[in-house]
């Protein structure tokens, strides 16, 4: 009976705490930059000082390595609000995402797991060069196992793979 109640608890644990997933402060910082990820493996993003650091490579004899978060930006070709409004296009088709902001410049999505419902929150933000710096992050396991970088990498590839007639 206890291996019973201990094994259900461990199956519908997911369950229990899908109910209350309150969205975490989110957006563009002062810099234009987007919120760091933290310590635990659940989150990716392109972390902008690596991105200062590793664009000095001028100024220092060597590029520090990044960081294990770290994921490279998407890079629009020419910038243009055109490429911009594709990307968000790609991001809306993918399975399981609703899009809770989008402006010239930015994206804030959430992302639910097919199996247990979690929410993993997912941002964008354009500079005017046309670098799209990305974030993606679980809201509530410690470790995502991978899932939100083999996200950003599929936004990329899907991205990537459109017809280059479409952007202009």
């Amino acid at each position: 009976m206890l291996r019973g109640v201990l094994l259900a608890a461990i199956v519908l644990s997911p369950y229990l705490v899908t109910y209350d997933q309150p969205a975490p402060e989110l957006g563009m910082m002062a810099l234009g930059g987007l919120k760091a990820c933290p310590k635990s493996p659940n989150c990716v993003c392109t972390d902008w000082r690596y991105l200062l650091a590793s664009g000095g490579a001028l100024l220092f004899k060597e590029v520090p390595p990044p960081p294990p978060h770290y994921v490279g930006p998407i890079q629009l070709t020419d910038g243009s609000i055109a490429q911009w409004k594709e990307l968000i296009e790609t991001v809306r088709r993918q399975p399981g995402v609703k899009i809770v902001e989008t402006t010239d410049y930015y994206l804030r999505a959430e992302r639910r797991t097919t199996i247990y419902g979690l929410i993993d929150d997912f941002e964008l933000a354009r500079s005017m060069k046309g670098t799209v710096l990305v974030r993606s992050a679980a809201r509530l396991a410690y470790s995502d196992f991978g899932r939100n970088r083999r996200f950003v990498e599929k936004i990329r590839a899907d991205f990537e793979k459109r017809p280059r007639e479409q952007w202009f």
